[in-house]
C-alpha cells in the first residue's frame, strides 16, 4: 500500500499488495502504513467517536487532535460504495481534513485579589456586622 498526501485528499494505491475485502481491513492496512512512516494515528469507527453516522463507517485520525499537523482521513463516498473496491482495482482517493490548532498562549500570572471578611462591603443575611 502506497499513499500520497495532497492538500485535501489522500491517494492510496494498491500496487502488488493483496486485495482487501472489508472496510475495517482497508483502514487497518492504511493505519499500519501511516504508522510505519512515523504518523501517530488510530483507526476508529465514526459512530463510536461521537459522529452521527451508521455503524461500520471507519476513518483514520491522529491520536492527539490538539497537535499541529493532526489530520483525519475518511471516504466521503462511503454511502454509495465500499472503500476497498476501488482500492482493489488499483487506486482510491480519500478525503483528508487537517486540524486547525491554535498555538497555546502564555498565560500571565494574575494576582488574586483577596478580601477579608471584615472588609466586605455587603452585609450577610440578618443585618450588618
Amino acid at each position: 500500500m502506497k499513499y500520497k498526501f495532497d492538500k485535501n485528499s489522500l491517494v492510496v494505491t494498491r500496487g502488488n499488495d493483496k486485495k482487501v475485502y472489508t472496510e475495517s481491513g482497508f483502514f487497518y492496512q492504511l493505519k499500519n502504513a501511516l504508522i510505519k512512516d512515523g504518523h501517530d494515528v488510530i483507526k476508529k469507527e465514526m459512530s463510536k467517536d461521537g459522529h452521527m453516522v451508521s455503524d461500520n463507517v471507519y476513518y483514520v485520525r491522529s491520536r492527539n487532535m490538539n497537535r499541529p499537523g493532526a489530520f483525519m482521513v475518511w471516504d466521503t463516498a462511503y454511502a454509495i460504495r465500499a472503500t476497498y473496491e476501488p482500492y482493489n482495482d488499483g487506486e482510491v482517493t480519500l478525503s483528508i481534513e487537517w486540524a486547525e490548532v491554535e498555538p497555546k498562549k502564555k498565560r500571565k500570572a494574575k494576582a488574586k485579589k483577596r478580601t477579608s471578611r471584615s472588609k466586605r462591603s455587603s452585609p450577610g443575611i440578618g443585618g450588618s456586622r
